[in-house]
């Protein structure tokens, strides 16, 4: 089984951080894995300078930059349209259904199938975060409107695709303002979370992953409670197509000292299901990787514990999980640990590396995967599988 990684497709790039200049870097590299065989260090070309350590004032000048750029008559349009359905619809109550321990997701006789049936793909979006690009101290504390856009316009590129995708994956933080900090903004952007999002064509199931600014960073049993009167429960299986997917809340294992509870009933779940189901192909999607290119690297403030990483790299690894697709560093980055990718994809709200805003589509093949990254106008119009 072959897996192949292409990133990304369109690169916008700093090459002048003093003078504030945009250019556009158009290489894609194209990663082959073999699973009996763990790929070097060599064989991973990086795709981008990588952001991490920058102060804050700093991230408001690349913020700027990069969402202040012209956007083009597509794009504006587009909003315009969407914007105005939802002005004259804002009375009515958004229907949302929320997720349930064991899911059925996808498409005719992909649903619920624990057999491969045949070649199918979804999309993947993380850190839409309505709240985050401008800070409130320079915008109306209630003003997420570049968000909303970004996140408008690539939900009617998803509606538009032909074939239509099995589902599309919000890869945590849906929304900034975390619970515990301002509960009136919190609701409010969640609210407008749904109304976007509720504009997904209804084939096409949409799955929610909780990240850290959706229940806090030290989440406790209101803030859970809260995530799951919203979108339901937040973590869940299901097969589409011969694959069985597993949803994640990486916050237990970021910090769940306020929600041991939570945390051990997902430990347990997750051992379960990976003992019943070891050998299957499995795909887990989560907010937080468990690395970024290099199991190596430093820990920082918004990782995970390494030992922790590792323990839980071992078990997916045992039981045959082949992706991890995740979010939360606002840019595009893959690593191997064994057999196992780590895929984080660039915030579809607000991106702190080279890459713009866009989305990942995730074609799934009897005996490999090929994911690619699509900058937002970039989006095709038809996928071949």
């Amino acid at each position: 089984m072959n897996y192949v990684s292409e990133e990304p497709a369109g690169r916008r790039g700093w090459f002048n951080i003093l003078l504030i200049k945009k250019n556009y870097l158009h290489h894609n590299y194209c990663h082959v894995y073999t699973p009996t065989v763990q790929p070097s260090t060599a064989s991973t070309i990086p795709f981008c300078h990588r952001i991490h350590s920058v102060n804050d004032a700093f991230r408001r000048v690349l913020l700027f930059c990069t969402h202040n750029n012209s956007f083009s008559d597509e794009f504006q349009e587009t909003c315009r349209i969407h914007r105005a359905k939802m002005t004259e619809s804002i009375e009515q109550t958004v229907k949302w259904r929320r997720h349930e321990v064991e899911e059925k997701i996808g498409l005719d006789q992909f649903k619920n199938n624990q057999l491969w049936t045949e070649n199918f793909y979804f999309v993947i979006v993380s850190d839409s975060q309505f709240g985050y690009i401008k800070p409130p101290s320079e915008r109306d504390s209630k003003d997420w409107k570049i968000e909303m856009d970004k996140a408008i316009f690539a939900i009617d590129k998803i509606n538009n695709l032909s074939p239509r995708p099995q589902f599309l994956v919000v890869c945590g933080d849906l929304v900034n303002e975390m619970p515990c900090n301002e509960a009136g903004l919190n609701e409010l952007q969640i609210n407008d979370f749904k109304k976007v999002f509720s504009n997904l064509h209804p084939s096409i199931p949409l799955i929610c992953v909780c990240g850290n600014h959706d229940i806090g960073d030290i989440p406790d049993e209101n803030s859970i409670n809260k995530y799951r009167d919203h979108f339901g429960q937040d973590y869940f299986s299901f097969w589409c197509g011969g694959v069985l997917f597993l949803v994640l809340n990486s916050q237990y294992y970021k910090n769940s000292c306020n929600v041991e509870k939570f945390a051990a009933e997902q430990d347990q779940w997750l051992t379960e299901i990976l003992s019943k189901h070891e050998g299957q192909r499995i795909i887990v999607f989560q907010h937080i990787p468990w690395f970024l290119s290099k199991t190596e690297e430093e820990i920082q403030k918004k990782s995970i514990e390494k030992n922790i990483s590792h323990k839980m790299l071992e078990k997916l690894c045992k039981a045959g999980v082949s992706h991890v697709f995740s979010g939360h560093h606002h840019i595009n980055s893959t690593g191997f640990y064994k057999n196992l990718e780590i895929v984080v994809t660039c915030a579809l709200g607000a991106p702190l590396g080279e890459d713009p805003s866009g989305l990942r589509i995730v074609k799934m093949y009897e005996n490999n995967v090929i994911h690619t990254y699509y900058p937002l106008e970039q989006i095709p119009s038809s996928i071949k599988n």
